[in-house]
């Protein structure tokens, strides 16, 4: 039987550098811990509207940026697995959307890939 110190050693989580042509160079992207891809599940779950008879939830579109900005500012990461950049940083890029469109589904793949 496998000891609470042995489970723990096992649960680092992956990290991937990515080439970023936009940037022109690459970039750390993380899976997120458990408190964070909550986090993210509640802010798509607490702000979702309902139609009942198409039957599909969807998020408002202001949410839904809520949601990708909060996505990358827990998934990019410096070398050593911190956070590289906060959400009012993500929030006031500019110009960078092809960049940031990338790394969001990268990091979005990245973390479906445990399941």
């Amino acid at each position: 039987m496998l000891s609470k110190e042995q489970i723990l050693s096992k649960s680092s989580l992956k990290k991937e550098e990515v080439e970023v042509k936009a940037w022109g160079g690459s970039v750390f992207i993380s899976e997120l811990t458990v408190a964070e891809f909550n986090k993210i599940n509640s802010l798509m779950m607490g702000n979702t509207e309902i139609d009942s008879e198409k039957k599909k939830l969807s998020l408002t579109i202001d949410k839904f940026a809520e949601v990708r900005v909060t996505t990358l500012a827990l998934g990019i990461v410096n070398e050593d697995g911190t956070k590289m950049f906060t959400k009012e940083e993500i929030e006031n890029f500019g110009s960078n959307n092809e960049a940031l469109e990338f790394l969001y589904e990268k990091i979005t793949e990245l973390n479906n890939s445990k399941k």
